[in-house]
């Protein structure tokens, strides 16, 4: 019996070593608090980690180079060009030997045609009996001809500025009494009315179509309603990449007697347009007592400042200089004849003017009087 109690004290010992032994294997193989495990060091991982890791390695490797085979390569972002407000223009101030006239030609960048007045007061020629401006039709013809390679060119743009002979007979000779010379898209203009013309004009006679209220009357109804604009201030208006801006327009209100004492150039519409990105300012026959409401106009676009002023009656008794000052030009046009050219006779100020301009360091002067200049732009103003 004692045997018996001994066996079983012996497997009973033996049976709860083997249990010790195992416990203790199985404790040390988890980590002690405060060991930190890194599965990617090779120093502590076991070989059989080393086994596990590898295909997981290879796997990874595979992606990455898959990702880059497939992925579109990088490019830095491109930025559209900036468009030049009339970039490639081109404009001719057409010139007639000894005439007081005032006619420009500008071609945009896809060949539109804008005129800005045409002149007409040399009476050079005849027809019917009535004297017309021959040499300014003629001197149109071969800028028009030039500009566009055409034996009858195409007028996009007919701005007219005031209705003073020097200014739109060309246009209502032309229309009148030339059909088929030209083609005419649309006519550009603002001016008072009838009754404010007559009453200023007291040589002008309703259906009298001799004086240069009449032939243009005449001339304007031949044309189509729908070719016909009459521009409004604060109003823009784009021919191809060329935005022409109205300034100023006819103000009736006014009743100052030196202002009605020369009503037809105080109306003037005034507009600049922008060419190759430089801004051009057009002044018509803006006189000297349209000063005050020009400059309030002008503020009201935001800014003065321009680069290529056309000087207002062709240079003399116009603008007084202080304004031409303000806008601070680079570069005049001057619809101006020899005979007027540094005149002081008569009250005539282009002198006076060039001379204040040239003091105030305005380097680039270009002169009716030295023939049809042609400016392409942007001009180069250093």
């Amino acid at each position: 019996m004692r045997k018996f109690r001994r066996v079983i004290v012996l497997c009973l010992a033996l049976v709860m070593g083997l249990s010790v032994a195992a416990c203790g294997a199985g404790s040390e193989a988890e980590p002690t608090s405060g060991t930190t495990v890194n599965p990617t060091d090779a120093s502590t991982a076991s070989p059989t980690d080393e086994m596990t890791q590898a295909p997981t390695s290879q796997a990874a490797q595979s992606a990455t180079a898959t990702q880059g085979a497939t992925q579109a390569p990088t490019t830095a972002p491109t930025t559209a060009p900036v468009a030049v407000e009339g970039e490639g223009a081109v404009l001719w101030q057409v010139a007639v030997k000894n005439a007081l006239t005032m006619s420009y030609v500008i071609k945009t960048k896809n060949n539109k045609i804008i005129v800005i007045d045409g002149g007409g007061d040399s009476n050079s020629g005849t027809y019917n009996g009535q004297k017309y401006p021959k040499n300014e039709i003629n001197e149109l013809m071969k800028v028009l001809k030039e500009a566009t390679g055409e034996q009858v060119p195409t007028i996009d743009a007919w701005i007219l500025t005031h209705v003073h002979s020097d200014h739109v007979n060309v246009f209502s000779h032309m229309i009148n009494n030339m059909p088929g010379t030209v083609n005419v898209g649309k006519v550009y203009y603002n001016f008072p009315s009838d009754q404010y013309l007559y009453s200023t004009t007291p040589s002008w006679k309703p259906g009298d179509e001799t004086t240069t209220l009449g032939k243009f009357k005449k001339a304007i109804a031949k044309i189509n309603e729908d070719q016909i604009v009459i521009v409004e201030q604060g109003k823009s208006y784009t021919v191809d990449n060329v935005t022409f801006n109205i300034i100023l327009t006819p103000d009736e209100s006014i009743t100052d007697a030196l202002f009605l004492s020369n009503s037809i150039n105080e109306s003037s519409i005034v507009f600049d347009m922008k060419l190759g990105g430089q801004r051009v300012l057009f002044l018509g026959d803006l006189g000297p007592y349209s000063g005050h409401r020009f400059n309030r106009a002008l503020e009201n676009t935001g800014s003065t400042d321009v680069d290529i002023v056309q000087l207002g009656h062709h240079g003399s008794q116009g603008l007084p200089m202080s304004y031409y000052w303000k806008i601070k030009p680079e570069a005049c046009l001057w619809p101006t004849p020899d005979w007027l050219w540094m005149s002081t006779e008569n009250g005539w100020e282009t002198k006076t003017i060039y001379e204040f301009l040239t003091k105030k360091g305005v380097k680039h002067h270009y002169v009716m009087k030295d023939g049809t200049i042609k400016l392409e732009f942007p001009v180069d103003l250093s």
